[in-house]
């Protein structure tokens, strides 16, 4: 979509706020994973494979959370003009 925090100020507060953080230091949701990953590597032999699975899905998420907020919250705006974007109602 593109361009939506003027449109959704409040979508892009409540996307932003929980989504954007977590797979992100120094916030909770990374240091979690964080934890999990240090057992799995401390285990060794075989445990490294899925280490490696895991921080490879860590990285993954991480990239594309952030992708996805700055296209479709920041980026270009890519809606037609007979659009109009807006806030759901409570």
């Amino acid at each position: 979509m593109g361009g939506l925090w003027r449109k959704l100020p409040v979508t892009t507060a409540r996307w932003w706020w929980p989504g954007w953080p977590s797979p992100h230091p120094p916030f909770s949701g990374f240091w979690s994973k964080d934890e999990i990953l240090a057992t799995v590597f401390e285990r060794g032999g075989a445990w490294r494979v899925i280490w490696a699975l895991g921080l490879l899905t860590a990285l993954i998420t991480a990239f594309y959370m952030t992708r996805m907020l700055y296209l479709a919250f920041f980026g270009e705006r890519r809606w037609a003009e007979e659009a109009h974007p807006h806030e759901a109602p409570r």
